[in-house]
């Protein structure tokens, strides 16, 4: 979990905020230049999870996206979800781009907190 003013450690799927709606204010200056705020938003089925320890330690999903590379404007992955339906476990996948991933580098202000998923770290994030 990230709270305002915080620096971004790696690249991260956006899962939740405490913004409305799972969106998050991100600041990139450091990786672009720009000062103006970005918005981020959450997946809506992610959004649910908050920060609630519980709910988070039991989401069980993962992702599949493509190879790390320096492309700092696009992103295409998928978040696949684990479901269990009784006896049968379901997975159901979600379509992922840059409006779901915040960079290594970003700070989050204007949002209380932030939960993510991290994709990319250290060599392989975005931002080397």
């Amino acid at each position: 979990m990230l709270q305002n003013n915080e620096s971004v450690p790696a690249d991260l799927l956006l899962l939740s905020s405490s913004a409305p709606n799972g969106l998050c204010y991100i600041e990139t200056a450091e990786l672009d230049g720009e000062t103006n705020l970005k918005v981020r938003q959450s997946l809506a089925e992610t959004e649910t999870l908050n920060d609630d320890p519980k709910l988070l330690s039991s989401f069980l999903a993962r992702v599949e996206c493509e190879t790390p590379n320096n492309r700092l404007d696009k992103f295409v992955g998928k978040l696949i979800v684990e479901c269990e339906e009784g006896e049968m476990e379901e997975e159901t996948a979600y379509s992922l781009d840059n409006d779901k991933i915040i960079l290594r580098g970003c700070v989050v202000r204007n949002t209380k907190w932030v939960t993510g998923l991290v994709v990319f770290t250290g060599h392989q994030s975005k931002l080397m």
